[in-house]
């Protein structure tokens, strides 16, 4: 997918053709320059007043913009058989005077966007791309309102039905949901359309049998298994909830115990009869700890319940590397905003953000998939990631910062794109912005290269 970002948006139907021509002029302009504004991305005056229009047009919709990239990445979805679809939303926030903007907390102005990935089982967690996408710019704080409600309460199973009937019968996907997704109804409904699901539990849940506190009963699983897996870096939150839920951390290797069996969960007493959800439902419990955890940090807890069946130690190994996943989202989410520099948008609604946002979404499953392959799969070919002229322009390019040698790997690759971008070695793997800045330079001269010989 990475070779060719412009095609992932051939086919976006917008009832005039010349927006559709416009649409693959501005994601050209953009996948070479993601991280700045129209202005710089565009330089034209006339190409630049013409990326405008295109963003205000009433008939030019988030929807429509990335239709073609969701119905592709179904295709690679369904190409797999099996997939992880993983969930989350995150908080997108603005200044200035930009028309419709919702109401965050904190006193900022934004909307919240709710997002499925798809991505391929295992340690490679390779990105296939957005499968769904929703947005809820709300009038008022959340907290006024008390309890979610409607379609913001209902957006995390609805949207997982929603993937769940696009994919079809042919690919088997597993949702990957973190604590908010914690749902009895949710439970209910995906297990209902035969959906499989793993999902961090957060509410104090009741045992059928014995009334006992879910959480009291776990210390009494079998121990299963034990692994070691590396734990990401984690930043501070820019608010304090946050901080509470995902606490930051540094880089380490945790050694994991794992434990699993099989419980009846008790409908909520929140939940009245009338509404003719069951009494109980029979979910997998996998409970996973780090004893040894480091002083100083805050040890993994995670309690997943599941549809996914926990008998063996393979099976509840696969729960918690589904699980695992999820954090590409939250990558994800890094890219969008750093990479692509989305909230530094200076646009004059929520209507030209969103369409905005929805031609930077593909950009940022490119930056997402680049570095997740080069941290988890660094030596497979570069050529998984890069065409063919885009590796002959980089090995150009990193002549003098950063060599590719004769078989690049994607390792190669990505340190040296982020060489371009201004990383030094001694400073880790790269990041976002430096990532962002190397493709730039790559795109540009790939672009070069191919009016020259056309030429």
């Amino acid at each position: 997918m990475i070779g060719n970002v412009v095609g992932e948006f051939e086919g976006a139907r917008f009832g005039d053709e010349r927006l559709s021509a416009r649409l693959l002029r501005i994601v050209q302009a953009a996948a070479q320059r993601p991280a700045v504004g129209f202005p710089r991305m565009i330089g034209n005056e006339s190409a630049l007043e013409g990326a405008y229009r295109f963003v205000r047009n009433e008939k030019v919709t988030h929807e429509r913009i990335l239709a073609p990239h969701r119905d592709r990445t179904t295709e690679r979805c369904r190409a797999q058989g099996e997939v992880i679809v993983v969930h989350d939303s995150s908080n997108f926030a603005f200044k200035g005077e930009i028309a419709d903007l919702g109401v965050l907390g904190g006193g900022q102005r934004g909307f919240m966007g709710h997002f499925s990935l798809g991505v391929v089982p295992g340690e490679g967690r390779e990105v296939l791309g957005v499968l769904a996408h929703q947005i809820i710019a709300r009038e008022t704080s959340r907290k006024a309102g008390g309890r979610r409600a409607g379609a913001e309460h209902d957006r995390w199973v609805e949207q997982a039905l929603e993937v769940g009937e696009r994919v079809g019968q042919s690919v088997k996907p597993i949702h990957v949901m973190d604590r908010e997704a914690d749902d009895y109804e949710l439970f209910h409904r995906l297990g209902a359309a035969s959906q499989d699901f793993v999902v961090r539990s957060f509410r104090q849940r009741k045992l059928a049998e014995s009334g006992e506190i879910l959480r009291d009963w776990l210390p009494k699983l079998e121990a299963l298994l034990k692994r070691d897996v590396r734990l990401s870096k984690r930043l501070k939150s820019i608010n304090a909830a946050g901080t509470r839920v995902h606490p930051p951390r540094e880089i380490r290797s945790a050694r994991l115990v794992i434990r699993a069996g099989v419980a009846s969960i008790s409908r909520p007493s929140y939940i009245k009869s009338s509404t003719g959800l069951p009494a109980n439902i029979q979910l997998g419990v996998v409970w996973v700890t780090e004893p040894d955890c480091p002083k100083g940090e805050t040890p993994v807890d995670w309690c997943l319940l599941t549809s996914l069946p926990v008998e063996t130690a393979e099976q509840v190994a696969k729960v918690v590397d589904s699980y695992r996943s999820r954090w590409v989202i939250e990558d994800f989410f890094k890219a969008l905003k750093t990479g692509c520099g989305f909230e530094r948008r200076q646009l004059e609604s929520l209507h030209t953000l969103l369409n905005t946002l929805a031609m930077l979404m593909p950009i940022a499953c490119t930056l997402l998939q680049l570095r997740g392959l080069s941290r988890d799969q660094p030596s497979r070919p570069a050529s998984t990631v890069l065409t063919e002229i885009q590796i002959i322009v980089l090995r150009v390019l990193a002549k003098k910062s950063r060599p590719l040698p004769k078989n690049p790997t994607v390792h190669d690759a990505a340190y040296s794109i982020a060489a371009l971008g201004g990383h030094l070695m001694r400073n880790g793997p790269p990041g976002w912005q430096t990532l962002a800045l190397g493709l730039e330079d790559v795109f540009a001269a790939e672009q070069v290269w191919l009016e020259a010989k056309s030429s």
